[in-house]
């Protein structure tokens, strides 16, 4: 082999191998963002306060008047829950612009695993609602549903 295809097979492995360990640190935060997924509703406040009303969830449609009344009266434990999970646009005082791409794979998966919660569940009406709601705009959109379909569909909620 030439001496130039073999420094440039060193290059591209060289290259793979960095990719490789970029793409597993990602892996890695998103197990451990798997693992601890919303934790903080095992302590209290967040206990009790989720505690008292699961027995609702199932029977209200997501963003509805009840759902919205729901929502505001569970306002305070609500806050809290979102100040202790960064994968919330409410988190973050810029809301999903000062998220990373991580926080978003969490909070898409967030929404999936809620869609099986709600009466009528809908994940790609809940995307449309949310990204309203949070004033996604239509490139990440775009991107938000195109992880869906690519993934998302396929896996088991």
């Amino acid at each position: 082999m030439n001496e130039k295809r073999v420094k440039y097979l060193r290059q591209i492995h060289n290259h793979v191998m960095s990719v490789q360990k970029c793409l597993n640190s990602f892996a890695s935060d998103l197990i451990e963002r798997g693992r601890v997924h919303d934790i903080s509703k095992f302590s209290e406040p967040e206990l009790s306060g989720f505690a008292e009303n699961v027995d609702n969830v199932s029977t209200i449609v997501y963003e509805s008047e009840e759902y919205k009344k729901k929502w505001n009266e569970m306002r305070t434990v609500i806050d809290i829950h979102h100040i202790n999970n960064r994968h919330h646009p409410e988190h973050w005082d810029n809301g999903v612009e000062e998220m990373t791409l991580l926080d978003i794979l969490e909070m898409i998966s967030d929404w999936n695993a809620a869609t099986v919660r709600y009466k009528n569940g809908d994940l790609l009406k809940s995307v449309e609602i949310n990204c309203e709601k949070y004033k996604v705009d239509g490139q990440l959109k775009r991107i938000i549903l195109n992880t869906i379909n690519d993934h998302m569909n396929n896996s088991p909620k």
